[in-house]
């Protein structure tokens, strides 16, 4: 018995919904490329043995508790990234010594997020796409900590508002933007205002990058800071009759009346 089987035949026992085929999948697509890649590489033949076994270990220990999403459903997140693409891809870049402890460091990172808000995981997921080595990783946690936790350098006042109009149909093309929030200085959930309730909230997220980023649907966002009536929003010819608005010293939003747009506005140059 391979490994492999080891692991899904103890898994059955472990896990009540454990899920063979999805196990499957990921043993004969990823893991293979990463034995692959090992072997390209020209890792010694007992270091790449002991980074695939750390690396099936921990992928069914992930995929026991959930944190694998099958690719079918559409989601995704860093763990998922993580042990289908970016350790089967890049993780050979590395030494030996080096390679165990960015899978390690993958692990922490992933189990983390798992615990973090969702529009948190949605802007990591999206910088995380973007990774071509895992040396990069420790500064790609520090820089998006940053700018998505941190207050930003300048504000609406100090720097002219720059409109940027984000439409939210794309994601969900039912979706009427309604009320706002700021979960962090940069981020704003948008309620819909007709289907969302307070035991069900339906919302989207917005990262107010530049460009703003949407991040797709957020599910109930936690604590904010409620719409308000923000300062006097720049005049612009695009914008029609507010219905919610909300900001604070470093970036402003609204929703409209007739649009499925939400209006942002961004210190201009700005990120």
């Amino acid at each position: 018995m391979t490994l492999a089987e080891e692991l899904d035949a103890a898994a059955h026992y472990r896990w009540v919904r454990w899920n063979s085929a999805q196990w499957r999948e990921l043993v004969d697509g990823p893991a293979a490329v990463l034995a692959n890649q090992l072997h390209q590489a020209n890792f010694p033949v007992e270091s790449a043995s002991r980074l695939l076994e750390a690396y099936l270990r921990l992928g069914a220990e992930a995929l026991g508790r959930g944190y694998l999403i099958p690719n079918e459903s559409g989601a995704g997140n860093f763990f998922t990234h993580a042990w289908s693409t970016l350790l089967p891809e890049v993780l050979s870049l590395s030494g030996p010594q080096q390679a165990a402890q960015h899978l390690a460091d993958c692990w922490n990172l992933a189990e983390n997020l798992e615990s973090s808000p969702a529009w948190l995981q949605r802007i990591f997921l999206k910088s995380a796409r973007q990774l071509r080595h895992l040396e990069q990783l420790p500064g790609l946690v520090s820089e998006v900590s940053a700018l998505v936790l941190e207050a930003p350098a300048h504000t609406l006042e100090s720097h002219p508002p720059q409109l940027h109009l984000i439409p939210l149909d794309r994601e969900d093309r039912l979706f009427l933007p309604g009320e706002i929030r700021f979960v962090s200085p940069t981020v704003i959930c948008v309620f819909d205002r007709l289907r969302s309730t307070a035991e069900r909230p339906v919302t989207q997220g917005i990262w107010l990058s530049n460009p703003p980023l949407p991040l797709g649907p957020l599910g109930d966002p936690g604590d904010g800071q409620p719409s308000t009536t923000p300062r006097k929003l720049p005049k612009d010819h695009r914008i029609t009759t507010l219905f919610r608005s909300s900001a604070n010293p470093f970036r402003a939003a609204a929703s409209m009346v007739t649009s499925q747009c939400v209006a942002v506005w961004i210190p201009e140059n700005q990120g």
